[in-house]
C-alpha cells in the first residue's frame, strides 16, 4: 500500500508557523498557555513521525525493521499524548466542567496512559501494526482504538461541558463542540481512506482554530506598547486571589492629555512606547499592564515596590526625547497591598479610582501610599454609593431646607433644597459628601430630578393646605452635569406641570462651572426656563474661574458666596479687598448678594454694611426636615 502524506507535510509546515508566532508574542503565563505550547509542539513531532511513518512504508525493506518499529510506536503514541492534551486544553479554557478534582486525573489521564502503554508495546505485542519478515507493514488487530480513544474522549467531555458547563463563556463552548466535532469528522475521513494520512491536518486544523478563536493571541496585549492590557490584570488578580501577598503599583502620566491633544494620537502614543519600554527594563520582575490612555499597573512581590517606585521616581526626573525634543514628565503614583487593602479585582478596580483621585489633591507627581484610614475611606465611599442607589431605587430620598434670610430685617425670603439620605449606619448622609460622590458614579442626574421633584411636591401639599403663600421661595440646585443634559429644561417644566407649580417659587442654583463646561447648551436651557418664570442664581461665585463675563452673559438674578469665601473675608485682608470690589460690582450689574455660612452676629453687621442682600446659615437655622420647617414658616 502506497502512504500519501502530502497532508502530513503541509500540516507540519502550517504548525511550525503556528509554533513561531506563538513564541514571538508575548504569551501571558495562564493555564491555557502552559498546555497548548505541548500540544503545539506534540503534534508537530506527531507530523514529523507521520511524514516519516509515510516514507517508511513507501519504501518497502529498505530500512531495518528496529528502526521502522521505532518510528511506527512513535507514531501512535505521539497521537494519543497529542489526543490527551488537546483535551486537557479544552477542559481548561471550558473552565471547571469536572465536579470532582480526582475525576479528570480518572477520565482523561489514565485511558491516554493506557493508550500510550500499548503503543510502546505493539513491537511485542502487535496490537496497533505489525511488520512482517518481507518488511511489509500491516495493520494491528486493535488499531481502531485510536479512533475509540479519540471518540471516547469527546463523549466524555461533550457530557460534562452540556451537563456542568452552563456558566461558562458562550462562544467559547461553541468554539469547543465545533472543533471537536472536525477533529472526529477527520477521523471518520482516515478510516474511510486509509491511503491518505489525515490526522496531521485534523491536529494543525483544531490548534489554529483553538490560537485564533479562543486564544485569541491580541485578547491580553495592548498592541501600542506591548504590554499585558487590563483584561490580563483581571485575569492575573483573580489568580492571586487568596495566594502569597503581593503590592499594585498604580503609575498614571500628568498632563498625557495635553500632550495627546497637542500633538495627536499617533505621534504621542509612541512616547506611551517609550515609557513602556523604559518600565520594563525597571522593573524586570513585575508584571506590567496598560489599563487605558495613560496609566500603567505593576504587580511587585514581597517588598520590591519600595525599590520600583524609586527607580521610577528616577527615571521620571530625567526627560524623555520625544520628536527630538527633551520633554519633562511626571508621573502620579498609588501603592495598594493585598491582602491588607483587597483581595480580588472587584475590589482593586474602584479602589484604585479611589485613591487616585486623592493623589490627584496632592499634586503633580505624588506618591499616594494606601493605609487602612484610606481603605477605610474608601469602603464608606462604596456604602454611601449603594445607599444613593437604594434611595433613588426605594424613593427614599429626604429633602431638607436651609432658610435665607434679608438683610434688611431679618425676615425669611427663601429657602435652600439640600439632599439628605437616611442610613442607619451613618444617619443622614451629610450632603455635600452625597452629592460629590453621587457626581463622581454617575447618579447626580436622576438625584437633581429627584430633589426639585420633593421640593414641587412640598410647595404642591402647601397650596393644597392653603398655606402657599406663607411658602417662601424654594432654591434648587442643579449640578454641572445636569446641565450638560440635552432635554434639562424641558424635564424641569414637566415636573414643575405635573404638580401646578408656579414657576415664580423656583429659583435655580447653578455652579460657575457648569457655564465653563457646556456654555451654549446652559444658554439655551436658562433661556427656555426665564422665559417660563423661573429665576437663578450662580452658586459657589469665587471658588471657581468666576469672573463678571459671567453675570453678563447669563440671566442670573442673584450670586451667592459660599462659607469658604466668606471666612476668608474676615482673616485675609487681600481677600476683604478683593470681595468688596466684587461687591459693589455685582451691585453695579443689579444681581442680589447671598452670603452663605453666616454663623455670628458681627459677619451680619459687617456684610450688611457691605451691600450683602440675604444671608444663610446656622445663625438663623440648621437645615430642617419638612416638618420643622413648616413650623419654622408658622413661626415667622
Amino acid at each position: 500500500m502506497i502512504l500519501n502524506n502530502c497532508f502530513e507535510i503541509a500540516s507540519c509546515i502550517f504548525l511550525l508557523i503556528l509554533v513561531g508566532d506563538f513564541l514571538y508574542r508575548r504569551q501571558f503565563p495562564r493555564d491555557t498557555t502552559r498546555i497548548f505550547l505541548p500540544f503545539l509542539l506534540v503534534s508537530v513531532i506527531g507530523s514529523i513521525s507521520g511524514i516519516l511513518f509515510g516514507i517508511l512504508l513507501n519504501s518497502g525493506a529498505a530500512y531495518p525493521s528496529g528502526f521502522r518499529y521505532l518510528i511506527c510506536t512513535f507514531h501512535f503514541a505521539s497521537q494519543g499524548a497529542a489526543y490527551l492534551l488537546f483535551f486537557m486544553f479544552i477542559s481548561t479554557v471550558s473552565g471547571p466542567v469536572y465536579r470532582h478534582r480526582l475525576e479528570e486525573p480518572i477520565l482523561l489521564w489514565i485511558p491516554a496512559g493506557i493508550y500510550i502503554l500499548l503503543a510502546l508495546s505493539t513491537p511485542w505485542t502487535e496490537i496497533f501494526f505489525r511488520i512482517t519478515p518481507q518488511g511489509q507493514y500491516r495493520y494491528g488487530y486493535a488499531e481502531e482504538i485510536t479512533f475509540l480513544l479519540l471518540a471516547y474522549f469527546f463523549v466524555i467531555h461533550t457530557y460534562h461541558l452540556l451537563r456542568y458547563g452552563n456558566k461558562q463563556n458562550q462562544h467559547a463552548r461553541f468554539m469547543i463542540l465545533l472543533t471537536c466535532m472536525s477533529v472526529l469528522l477527520f477521523s471518520a475521513l482516515q478510516i474511510a481512506m486509509t491511503h491518505i494520512l489525515l490526522m496531521g491536518l485534523a491536529r494543525a486544523f483544531a490548534a489554529t482554530v483553538i490560537y485564533l478563536t479562543l486564544m485569541n493571541p491580541g485578547e491580553l496585549l495592548d498592541s501600542n506598547t506591548g504590554l499585558f492590557n487590563k483584561n490580563a490584570l483581571y485575569m492575573r488578580i483573580r489568580e492571586k486571589e487568596n495566594g502569597t501577598p503581593y503590592s499594585v503599583i498604580y503609575l498614571n502620566i500628568d498632563k498625557y492629555r495635553f500632550i495627546n491633544q497637542t500633538f495627536g494620537y499617533g505621534q504621542s502614543s509612541s512616547l506611551l512606547t517609550q515609557i513602556a519600554r523604559e518600565l520594563r527594563k525597571i522593573c524586570i520582575t513585575c508584571d506590567i499592564y496598560r489599563m487605558d490612555r495613560d496609566d500603567f499597573v505593576l504587580l511587585a512581590t514581597g517588598h520590591e515596590e519600595l525599590n520600583f517606585i524609586s527607580a521610577i521616581k528616577e527615571r521620571f526626573d530625567k526627560p524623555w526625547l520625544f520628536f527630538n525634543t527633551a520633554v519633562m514628565l511626571q508621573c502620579r503614583m498609588v501603592v495598594l497591598r493585598s491582602p491588607e487593602h483587597f483581595t480580588t479585582s472587584t475590589e482593586l478596580i474602584p479602589m484604585l479610582n479611589y485613591m487616585d483621585q486623592q493623589a490627584k489633591k496632592l499634586g503633580s507627581g505624588s506618591l499616594y501610599v494606601a493605609d487602612q484610614k484610606s481603605v477605610d475611606a474608601f469602603r464608606r465611599h462604596i456604602y454611601i454609593e449603594d445607599a444613593i442607589k437604594k434611595a433613588l431605587n426605594n424613593h427614599t430620598l429626604c429633602a431638607f431646607y436651609q432658610p435665607i434670610h434679608s438683610a434688611a430685617d431679618h425676615t425669611m425670603v427663601s429657602a435652600e433644597v439640600l439632599s439628605r439620605i437616611p442610613d442607619e449606619k451613618f444617619g443622614f448622609i451629610p450632603t455635600q459628601e452625597l452629592i460629590g460622590i453621587a457626581e463622581n458614579n454617575g447618579f447626580i442626574v436622576d438625584l437633581g430630578y429627584r430633589v426639585f421633584e420633593e421640593a414641587c411636591i412640598f410647595l404642591h401639599k402647601m397650596d393644597l393646605n392653603g398655606d402657599a403663600s406663607c411658602v417662601p421661595i424654594l432654591e434648587v440646585n442643579i449640578s454641572t452635569i445636569q446641565c450638560m443634559q440635552p432635554n434639562l429644561a424641558e424635564q424641569l417644566i414637566a415636573i414643575a406641570e405635573k404638580y401646578h407649580i408656579k414657576p415664580s417659587g423656583i429659583n435655580f442654583e447653578i455652579t460657575e462651572s457648569a457655564a465653563l463646561q457646556s456654555e451654549a447648551l446652559l444658554h439655551r436651557h436658562m433661556d427656555k426656563l426665564k422665559s417660563y418664570g423661573f429665576t437663578f442664581s450662580i452658586d459657589d461665585y469665587g471658588t471657581g474661574f468666576s469672573n463678571c463675563s459671567y453675570l453678563i452673559e447669563f440671566p442670573f438674578d442673584q450670586v451667592k458666596f459660599d462659607r469658604g469665601m466668606i471666612l476668608s473675608y474676615f482673616e485675609d485682608s487681600n481677600a476683604r479687598l478683593i470681595l468688596d470690589n466684587e461687591f459693589a460690582t455685582i451691585h453695579k450689574l443689579g444681581k442680589a448678594i447671598v452670603c452663605e455660612g453666616v454663623e455670628f452676629p458681627d459677619q451680619i453687621e459687617v456684610l450688611t454694611a457691605r451691600g450683602v442682600d440675604y444671608f444663610q446659615g446656622h445663625y438663623f437655622s440648621e437645615p430642617l426636615n419638612e416638618k420643622d420647617f413648616v413650623k419654622y414658616i408658622a413661626s415667622r
